[in-house]
């Protein structure tokens, strides 16, 4: 075979290429290698690590595949995309394979990166060897110029700014800083949306915003905070102390790769604590969500401007920072990767397929409540596969644009079902199996009083009340109201051209779902629903504001002003403002600007939120590590939350992050012993004045009473040391 002249010109770019990739290779092996013997530069090791297991491992799996796109955000997407779950997949193989040859710490520095290493260069030389393989670098549209410059670098220092007046601000108790810098986040897609700006300003102010805004949630303090992530914490960081990942514990999160498994990896290669990666890594991670929701509106709808504000519908609801960092976050980062490559025109089928089963792979092992879900929603996406395979009489169904297929719907299913019957004991089967079983057989009693955390629930709880509330409580409906329009008016167009998208059959799916879990919340809640129908629903809003606005048009048309203000460009302007201002009032900016009362689920804004939201002060997470690392014992005795609201018990939830959930003795008012050895631990749930909290049975409310009357102070802690006082918090006994 002759060589071409194109041969030549290519020849050089791929030994440069390779001469890079080399020296990156041996760079990352070096930095682990060098630590390791005593020599270390921590924050560039950080800094470097962090950036080669987020990108590399990726960028090598794409060019793999000859992926070709045209976007740099969306090639910078699939990169890190493919980077998460590919350390993921290769995570869970080593810790099961290693073991078998005698290597009884597979997750060791110089083993986990000697692995990563030997697998990306295999990886690579496929890659380069591929007579048909693209150049080195994958084409992209990108024109750097002055003008681009002077957009981007405002913008990229907004998550900077977010971090440092989140912590600073907390720590100084000076919330009026992190009120100016939420303000200003939220106006930034009203000034995007109605500036002169390109189309690459979209996707970078789309990331810059979603970042800062989970920085302004995960920053404010130094430890963990939330609910569910201080359990998820004690099982990444157990993973980390072990340096190896058992997949028979039988811990709810021990059975997720993205929360044990890839916290620990970048935590033992970057020698950076886990806290600091759930609060800094894991938001970078989720904030390419919204991007996946512009790419896939694009592609769907083929509009710019309508990715861009359905992009900060996702970003404006609360649950979007709420819980950050948390396992459904990473599900739907990956479902929204998914939907991103199928819904790629330009995505050759094998690429698709490729990808498809990975970023479903990478679901499952996110989130067991998700993909359970997701089996349901994309079962009529499959069947419409199916039927689409035969004469649907005058209906045409673009074959090309289904996300998932009959195949890819029972692998998923399989997946689901062998995960998470055999990790863990099968524990998360078992709870799934348990939960839909209790749901679906107390239906009638769900209908006629459904229970807390359900949508009837959440509409009808008692406000602090006031203009400022009963605005918010009609914004949410305003946006529900105009999701639903904007699903009438596509199936309306379906009708009219009879051509469908199966997109639109998921849309619809996800709709239902949120119907549902008006009465039937499936014990995960109805704003956790929201969040991820939102997801896919997202471009609909949009949808129905503009058609709302032709209707409005069409009913006035003898109104030469009417017509000339409801047209489509003026809806979106409008569905902007409406989404600057409900991101205002979710992120509780709003009420603080106003003097109100902020709502719980607002950043921190004020100490109550820091209450709120289990935000633990440095004295509570002094006493929590002293009794962690001191006791003698394996268990803590601590006092327990309202029955089915462990949630509200701060002192269980910072607990959690040191302790298995199996390690807790509860003591009551009538308590008159604990096992021997075992700490008393008298932290947040403690009143400042020593009066003990308990759950009244017959009046379901919280009631108090003078400690040292009860029987548990005087049969345990009369005769117990006290051990530790760090102000917040007093250890007794050990």
């Amino acid at each position: 075979m002759y060589e071409t002249h194109s041969d030549h010109r290519g020849r050089p770019r791929e030994y440069v290429g390779a001469l890079l990739f080399g020296c990156l290779q041996l760079a990352f092996l070096g930095w682990v290698g060098m630590a390791a013997l005593g020599f270390d530069l921590p924050i560039v090791r950080a800094v470097f690590v962090s950036l080669y297991l987020t990108f590399v491992p990726g960028f090598v799996l794409v060019r793999l595949l000859n992926v070709d796109v045209r976007s740099i955000s969306h090639l910078l997407v699939l990169v890190i995309g493919s980077s998460l779950v590919s350390l993921m997949a290769l995570g869970a193989i080593i810790n099961v394979a290693y073991p078998l040859v005698g290597i009884a710490r597979p997750m060791a520095p110089l083993s986990l990166a000697g692995t990563i290493v030997v697998s990306v260069s295999v990886l690579y030389l496929i890659a380069v060897r591929r007579r048909d393989a693209v150049r080195s670098v994958p084409r992209v549209d990108a024109v750097v110029s002055w003008r681009a410059i002077r957009y981007a670098v405002p913008l990229l220092t907004l998550p900077i700014l977010s971090a440092v007046a989140s912590y600073y601000g907390s720590a100084a108790g000076e919330y009026r800083i992190n009120l100016l810098v939420l303000v200003v986040l939220c106006l930034v897609p009203l000034a995007v949306y109605v500036s002169d700006l390109p189309g690459p300003a979209y996707p970078l102010a789309i990331w810059t915003v979603s970042l800062a805004i989970l920085f302004q949630f995960t920053m404010v303090s130094a430890h963990v905070v939330g609910f569910d992530i201080h359990y998820e914490f004690y099982t990444a960081n157990a993973v980390r102390e072990q340096l190896r990942w058992y997949p028979q514990v039988t811990s709810v999160g021990n059975s997720l790769l993205s929360i044990a498994v890839l916290p620990a990896m970048y935590s033992i290669l970057t020698n950076v604590d886990v806290a600091l990666i759930f609060k800094v890594v894991v938001p970078f991670f989720f904030s390419l969500a919204p991007l996946c929701v512009y790419h896939v509106t694009v592609h769907v709808f083929d509009r710019r401007d309508t990715g861009f504000l359905a992009a900060f519908v996702f970003v404006a609801y609360y649950s979007f920072f709420k819980d950050m960092p948390d396992k459904q976050h990473m599900a739907i980062l990956f479902l929204g990767l998914f939907l991103l490559v199928t819904t790629d025109p330009r995505l050759a089928r094998r690429v698709k397929l490729v990808l498809s089963v990975a970023f479903l792979g990478g679901i499952v092992t996110s989130h067991y409540a998700t993909s359970f879900l997701l089996i349901g929603l994309f079962a009529p996406v499959a069947f419409v596969d199916v039927v689409s395979r035969f004469r649907l009489g005058s209906v045409r169904v673009d074959r090309t644009a289904i996300p998932i297929s009959a195949g890819l719907w029972a692998y998923f299913v399989l997946f689901n079902v062998l995960w998470y019957g055999t990790v863990s004991q099968g524990t998360n089967l078992e709870l799934i199996v348990a939960v839909s079983s209790e749901t679906l057989t107390n239906v009638e009693a769900f209908m006629a009083t459904p229970e807390s955390r359900s949508g009837v629930d959440y509409a009808t709880r008692d406000l602090p009340g006031g203009l400022l509330w009963e605005g918010y409580r009609l914004l949410n409906v305003v946006l529900l109201g105009l999701v639903f329009v904007g699903l009438v008016e596509t199936a309306r167009r379906i009708l009219v051209d009879w051509e469908i998208h199966p997109y639109h059959v998921l849309a619809a799916g996800c709709y239902a779902l949120i119907v549902v879990t008006i009465v039937l919340p499936f014990d995960i809640g109805f704003d956790r629903i929201l969040q991820l129908a939102l997801f896919v629903l997202a471009p609909y809003l949009i949808v129905g504001g503009v058609a709302l606005a032709n209707a409005t048009a069409r009913a006035f048309d003898s109104v030469r002003a009417v017509r000339a203000l409801a047209t489509a460009s003026n809806a979106r302007k409008l569905v902007c403002a409406f989404l600057v201002i409900y991101l205002l009032f979710s992120t509780g900016a709003g009420f603080a600007i106003a003097g109100d009362e902020t709502p719980p689920y607002a950043i921190y804004l004020d100490d109550d939120n820091w209450e709120e939201w289990n935000v633990a002060y440095p004295s509570e997470l002094a006493a929590a590590e002293w009794v962690s690392a001191h006791s003698s014992s394996d268990e803590i005795a601590t006092l327990p939350g309202p029955p089915n609201h462990w949630w509200h018990n701060k002192d269980f939830m910072i607990l959690s992050g040191y302790y298995d959930q199996s390690a807790f003795v509860w003591f009551e008012r009538e308590t008159e012993s604990v096992p021997q050895g075992t700490c008393i631990y008298l932290g947040n749930e403690m009143n400042d004045d020593g009066r003990m909290p308990y759950f009244d049975v017959e009046t379901e409310t919280l009631e108090h009473t003078e400690f040292e009357e009860t029987a548990f102070y005087e049969s345990v802690v009369v005769d117990s040391n006290r051990v530790y006082d760090s102000g917040s918090a007093t250890i007794y006994g050990c």
